[in-house]
């Protein structure tokens, strides 16, 4: 395995981490049931397409780039969209599932990039 694919786990590893660590806070400071739910259903998904990557190392990138989008916008829909909770305790008041799924998004958008490596046959 090379440099790229440890740090590429290392990243999406670390968002699967950060998942779980914010889905046991928003459990231990309850604002709304909500935040927990969308945590917990996100990290299901992380971990299956943890899994497939592990399973099927010519994964498309743009699919786990994309599971990342989707939690991230997933986070701003949700903020737009879902009524109003207590604000979580952390992060000037934002909501759990904002300081769950943004980071760990953004983190598997970067394991991806990390990841990407030019095709030699495309370059001329």
């Amino acid at each position: 395995m090379g440099i790229r694919q440890q740090w590429s786990a290392i990243v999406a590893g670390a968002a699967t981490v950060w998942l779980a660590v914010a889905l046991l806070l928003s459990l231990a400071y309850y604002t709304r049931g909500l935040d927990y739910l969308v945590i917990g259903l996100a990290l299901a998904m992380q971990v299956s397409v943890l899994m497939a990557w592990d399973l099927l190392p010519r994964l498309p990138l743009w699919i786990v780039a994309g599971h990342g989008l989707i939690m991230v916008s997933l986070a701003l829909g949700l903020v737009i969209t879902a009524p109003a909770g207590g604000p979580a305790p952390i992060l000037a008041g934002l909501p759990w599932l904002v300081v769950g799924l943004v980071p760990a998004g953004l983190a598997m958008i970067i394991a991806a990039a990390v990841r990407w490596q030019r095709a030699e046959g495309l370059v001329h």
